[in-house]
């Protein structure tokens, strides 16, 4: 009966664990309707490119500083739901992109789930053509899809990333993408 009570426990958390991700991609729909009069201080940020102020609809901090490694440009990482303990089997994060910047190629062996809460960016699988994302578009990958997303040249991207069924493992960084394969889209 435990492992039953297990299962049952970790789906019902996964449900809500999805709830609050809807949630806050509504939260972040409907975040056009405000002026820079009614902002939140805590939504105005300082644009690092050019120290203009800049105001930006975030919903979380800005995360840490990605690794060069995997990533091509300036990347940030707010890990939102690290789940280390394994209840959910499930990693929620929110990526901050800046312009022209992307992640390599890679593949997650569970899956990804992509919830684009501001700017343009692009999601491209490997053979096929890259796909323009916005504010409120979803882009549910597969399990080891090999695929990259990233910022357009000319706008901050942000999306919240889910990684599912972790238990399969972390996800697999499988190169660069180059300037010539970017420049492409």
């Amino acid at each position: 009966m435990e492992g039953k009570s297990t299962k049952l426990t970790t789906w019902i958390g996964l449900g809500v664990l999805c709830v609050a991700i809807v949630v806050v991609a509504q939260v972040a729909r409907n975040t056009d309707n405000h002026t820079k009069e009614n902002l939140p201080l805590n939504q105005i940020k300082t644009n690092t490119m050019n120290n203009e102020t800049k105001q930006e609809d975030t919903i979380f901090p800005r995360g840490d500083k990605a690794p060069n490694a995997v990533f091509t440009g300036d990347v940030y990482v707010n890990m939102l739901i690290p789940d280390t303990d394994g209840v959910y089997n499930t990693q929620a994060y929110n990526v901050e992109f800046e312009p022209g910047a992307r992640t390599f190629w890679h593949s997650h062996p569970g899956g990804q789930l992509l919830l684009v809460t501001e700017g343009v960016g692009y999601y491209q699988e490997e053979g096929k053509p890259a796909r323009r994302l916005t504010k409120g578009d979803v882009v549910e990958i597969p399990i080891n899809v090999k695929h990259w997303h990233g910022a357009a040249p000319d706008s901050h991207f942000t999306h919240i990333g889910m990684s599912t069924r972790v238990d399969t493992g972390p996800a697999e960084w499988l190169g660069e993408v180059t300037d010539e394969e970017y420049n492409a889209i």
